[in-house]
Parts: C-alpha cells; sequence; structure tokens
C-alpha cells in the first residue's frame, strides 16, 4: 500500500500528487481532510440508507 496514504501536519495542501502520474491522494495530516472523509462517509451511508429503505 506504498502511497495510498499520506499524512504530513507540516505540508498546508489538501491533496498531493502520487508517484503515479496523474494520481492524486488526499493528505491526512490537514484537519481538512478529516472533514471531507466524513462528508463522504455520511453521503454514503446515506445513500445505502435511501435505497434500503425504498
Amino acid at each position: 500500500m506504498r502511497g495510498r496514504f499520506y499524512c504530513n501536519p507540516d505540508d498546508k495542501n489538501l491533496f498531493v500528487r502520487r508517484s503515479v502520474w496523474g494520481a492524486w491522494t488526499i493528505n491526512m495530516g490537514n484537519p481538512w481532510a478529516w472533514c471531507a472523509v466524513g462528508a463522504i462517509a455520511l453521503a454514503v451511508c446515506i445513500v445505502v440508507y435511501l435505497l434500503i429503505a425504498i
């Protein structure tokens, strides 16, 4: 899983380029990254709930 996770609190970028051309990863050292991950997880949970409730 080399290069999949990036955590550098000194780097203020939310998204950083990976070593693979054209690929990006999220900087988990940035506090806004946790907000983005939480928002995505919440959106997935809402979609799953709505699909099950139908």
